[in-house]
């Protein structure tokens, strides 16, 4: 039987290793990551499920796919798993827009209750005049600061080890005796993989205690946004062409006037954390199979899957079972299913 090494430990590393064990069981997994949760992008992250342009040949329909699969198994997840009341909760809210056009109807198709509002229930909460149109919806929240060690506690118990430590390179992880290494390290695919499109995409967030803060609200652009989780508010956020984890005070109190000025009520909350996680842009994900050799004469294959941007969570199961089904050619045992 081959054995795997995947290399990343965030959302789309843990989830394409749980993917490749449910397509192919008995597969021996080891995950390679110098950071696991709650050190993560995905951790970062607000966890608003939302489809999104991806570019490349990724269209409006198989990012839907990606979407919905994503919502079916996280949904399924936790059913299964009483942990997982606090990751996968349902969120409503408003989504906001100045000048900016709406999603296809394929997208809004996505969420539940989509429904148009009218301005004056927008001026009912927000700074009068400041948006043009909006619309009202509901969808799915996935806390990753919750959701990734619970998945990483199900692979333990399916046989897949853990091990912390920081890969120089994809040949070093074959020479560890893996036939299949699993790349799944984001913006670090840039080096690891040599992939000059690979853009970092800093994100800075502020937590923010505002507990009579019950919906979210986001700008259709994503520039400015107020998640709340179990106990506190995500705002945000930036998309900056920057790789260091260097927080911007700068930045902070732009998101904070820009989220009080979409939000007034906000203005009684208080700051009481901020932090920084850097997001692999790309201008279409990266998912394929790559042949490889080390410099000691070792064949190995790469299943290449990076490059999601900020929207990994979002479509991390749909997108982690077709880079998985990639794999079928090349583990002969299961070629022929």
């Amino acid at each position: 039987m081959k054995s795997i090494g995947v290399v990343g430990g965030g959302v789309i590393g843990l989830t394409t290793a749980e993917a490749i064990l449910e397509d192919y069981p008995g597969l021996q997994i080891t995950v390679y990551s110098d950071k696991y949760s709650p050190h993560t992008t995905g951790d970062v992250a607000a966890g608003l499920i939302r489809p999104s342009f991806y570019g490349g040949s990724y269209d409006a329909c198989t990012v839907k796919r990606w979407v919905n699969a994503t919502v079916e198994h996280v949904v399924k997840f936790a059913r299964e798993n009483s942990e997982a009341s606090e990751a996968i909760c349902l969120l409503s809210g408003y989504k906001l827009w100045k000048t900016a056009p709406k999603e296809p109807e394929s997208f809004q198709n996505c969420y539940f209750g989509w429904r148009d509002v009218e301005k004056s229930e927008i001026n009912t909460f927000s700074t009068e005049g400041r948006y043009s149109d909006g619309a009202f919806l509901t969808t799915w929240l996935c806390d990753c600061s919750v959701y990734l060690p619970l998945v990483m506690k199900k692979l333990a118990a399916k046989g897949v080890h853990f091990v912390q430590k920081k890969i120089q390179s994809l040949d070093e992880v074959a020479e560890f005796g893996h036939d299949i290494v699993v790349n799944t390290t984001g913006f670090n695919a840039k080096y690891l993989a040599g992939d000059n499109e690979v853009q970092p995409l800093k994100g800075q967030i502020l937590i923010v205690k505002a507990p009579w803060v019950k919906h979210f609200y986001r700008e259709g652009d994503g520039d400015s946004y107020i998640y709340p989780k179990s106990d506190y508010l995500v705002v945000g956020g930036t998309h900056d062409r920057d790789k260091t984890l260097t927080i911007d005070q700068n930045k902070s109190k732009k998101m904070w006037e820009d989220a009080c000025k979409m939000l007034p009520a906000l203005r009684n909350g208080k700051v009481i954390g901020e932090r920084v996680g850097i997001r692999p842009g790309r201008p279409s994900i990266r998912m394929e199979i790559e042949q490889r050799k080390t410099n000691n004469g070792k064949d190995y294959t790469v299943l290449h899957h990076y490059g999601h941007g900020g929207y990994g969570v979002s479509v991390h199961w749909g997108c982690a079972k077709e880079a998985s089904s990639k794999l079928k050619s090349h583990l002969p045992v299961y070629s022929k299913l």
